[in-house]
């Protein structure tokens, strides 16, 4: 008998989308970010901490205005980053009168 060695290599993908819906308000916090992911190596986790801290739902609420690094990682620690930007469209007034000097 001969004693063969085999490498085997998989690639691992995760297939995802992300959706978004800003806040209402600067200081709203009423924003939403969506994840979804697929692929074969699940159950899938979802941060938006940079992996700080992870959950089984990719859907995240109450969030302000700001920048977040999503991530989302499967069963055996494969991870897939990205980042989601919340923004609101900001109105500039300005008040003139006139007086007489």
């Amino acid at each position: 008998n001969t004693l063969q060695s085999l490498e085997v290599s998989v690639e691992q993908t995760i297939s995802s989308s992300m959706n978004s819906k800003n806040p209402d308000c600067l200081d709203g916090g009423n924003g939403t970010i969506t994840l979804t992911a697929n692929g074969c190596n699940g159950p899938f986790y979802y941060s938006i901490d940079s992996g700080a801290t992870y959950q089984s739902s990719g859907t995240f609420e109450n969030l302000a205005v700001g920048t977040y690094k999503v991530r989302i990682k499967d069963a055996y620690n494969f991870a897939k980053d990205s980042i989601a930007v919340l923004s609101v469209e900001t109105a500039v007034w300005a008040v003139f009168w006139c007086r007489s000097t």
